[in-house]
């Protein structure tokens, strides 16, 4: 996903060019959700050694999207919050225009990059389903993903496999259209009213459960768990917690100081298993987890910022949106090519798991360097038109 945790400094600002404050753990912890959904696709021989006892947690590992999509909404508007608070910022076409081509920057050539690579296995794999698409069916694919818009699609399920991880990002997209709107909303909501969001956010897909039980095949066939809209209320969740971290100053240090080590375990078992039978309760659940970590890792001490706030940490943290995109890419070429490491092999023997981890990582870190970073400079340094 894309990383919101770096500085940034809008070239369109006439505030002073300070960078925004940077939270090097939430940078960090955004690598162990990335090669999360790594081990989530492709370490079937973690889950092995983990046994049925441990299988929940390794489950667990699959939440990664959900825990992302909570922390764009949350860093976001923590970022965003000193220089936007009670602005209408939302209505300035310039100021706008600022934040989306930011946003532009930050996920756009990344995402082409991981697309290109794609593109010969896609080609390879062509024949496969040149019976099932009509050309017709190939263009709206093709669109889909140069736009990001795949998600829109119900059948999103039956495309030819091409970086089919990037669903998320075409959430992402949505989401950040709406951003500007959501943060005036929320900023002059009283912090009464941002509870009550924080909750219903949380309940969120309550509301579309009975669309798709009603009619599966048809409307409700678009509520499925990649529909831009359906996870619209873990983005708005992680949103209002920012925004109650700030007016609230977060959790007391004492308190945070525990929080800061409880919650992240607490959110890997709540993620693993059903701890309220009903599911869209337990799912809340899930995610006000997930808020609390993000608070408390806002600010957690020496010992864990020690720990986790090294160059090391960050540096696999800054690139574990290339991680995210790249991992499926790096396995395609792995299986497909001239190596030793078959598909079967990378997902029940450890040892070529980790092999092919190592590469996914390497690769992905080379992309954020050489890639995401470089575009992310230039908009960094271009300078603003004179109005």
């Amino acid at each position: 996903m894309p990383n919101d945790t770096q500085p940034e400094v809008s070239p369109q600002s006439t505030e002073s060019k300070k960078p925004r404050e940077h939270y090097p753990l939430l940078t960090s912890i955004r690598f162990f959700a990335a090669f999360g959904i790594v081990i989530h696709h492709f370490g079937g021989s973690i889950a092995n050694l983990a046994g049925a006892r441990g299988a929940p947690l390794v489950g667990a590992f699959g939440a990664g999207v959900k825990f992302f999509f909570v922390l764009s909404g949350f860093i976001l508007t923590y970022s965003y919050y000193e220089k936007y608070h009670k602005t209408d910022w939302h209505r300035s076409s310039s100021q706008l225009k600022a934040y989306y081509r930011s946003r532009f920057f930050r996920v756009y050539p990344i995402y082409l990059f991981a697309l290109t690579v794609s593109i010969p296995q896609i080609i390879r794999n062509a024949p496969t389903y040149g019976a099932k698409l009509s050309a017709f069916d190939w263009s709206v694919f093709g669109i889909s993903k140069i736009t990001l818009t795949q998600a829109w699609l119900p059948v999103l399920g039956n495309n030819p496999p091409m970086l089919n991880a990037a669903w998320s990002l075409s959430c992402e997209a949505f989401f950040y259209l709406l951003f500007p709107f959501f943060f005036a909303a929320l900023d002059r909501s009283k912090l009464v009213t941002l509870w009550i969001v924080l909750v219903g956010a949380s309940l969120f897909p309550f509301t579309v459960d009975p669309l798709y039980a009603a009619n599966p095949e048809g409307i409700g066939g678009l509520f499925n768990d990649w529909f831009p809209p359906f996870r619209t209320g873990e983005f708005v969740l992680g949103m209002t917690a920012a925004f109650l971290a700030k007016r609230l100053g977060g959790f007391h240090p004492n308190w945070n100081r525990w929080l800061a080590w409880l919650a992240v375990p607490a959110m890997w078992v709540a993620f693993g298993y059903e701890l309220i039978p009903v599911r869209r309760l337990d799912d809340a659940l899930d995610l006000l987890i997930v808020a609390t970590v993000l608070v408390s890792w806002l600010k957690p001490g020496p010992v864990l910022t020690k720990a986790f706030g090294t160059p090391f940490w960050t540096t696999l943290g800054a690139a574990s949106y290339a991680l995210y995109l790249l991992h499926g890419p790096v396995f395609g070429y792995l299986t497909k090519g001239k190596t030793p490491l078959t598909e079967t092999l990378i997902r029940t023997n450890l040892g070529a798991f980790i092999v092919y981890s190592l590469l996914a990582i390497g690769v992905s870190i080379l992309a954020y360097r050489f890639v995401e970073e470089p575009m992310n400079q230039r908009f960094r340094a271009a300078k603003p038109k004179a109005s």
